[in-house]
């Protein structure tokens, strides 16, 4: 469970950063124009990115988070093979031929 929760909270920090830097650089393109510097990480970036969230993010994005942790959230579970599978005898080698095969060459 541990693994689950971390695999959730690194996809969600993932999605806000790949929404976060593009809004940056594309600030900074933009503001660079006018001669005025903009951080990548300060609090007043961060404040800015804050109050357009309602222009950054979209109902897509809730769909994308929905996959991302649902995916992060199935991915590392720990899974429990049956136990007939350990006890089911090995399946025969396609190389060796079954012992109740007979061959042509072998009646020679």
């Amino acid at each position: 469970m541990p693994f689950q929760l971390v695999a959730v909270a690194l996809a969600l920090v993932g999605m806000v950063l790949g929404k976060y830097l593009p809004f940056v650089w594309i600030g900074q393109d933009i503001l660079d124009e006018v001669g005025v510097s903009l951080p990548i990480f300060s609090t007043d970036t961060g404040r800015l990115f804050w109050e357009s969230r309602s222009d950054v993010f979209c109902g897509w994005d809730l769909l994308w988070a929905g996959l991302a942790v649902v995916t992060a959230f199935r991915i590392p579970q720990y899974r429990r093979e049956p136990e007939a599978a350990e006890t089911a005898p090995a399946p025969p080698s396609p190389l060796q031929p079954h012992p109740q095969q007979r061959h042509q060459h072998d009646e020679l």
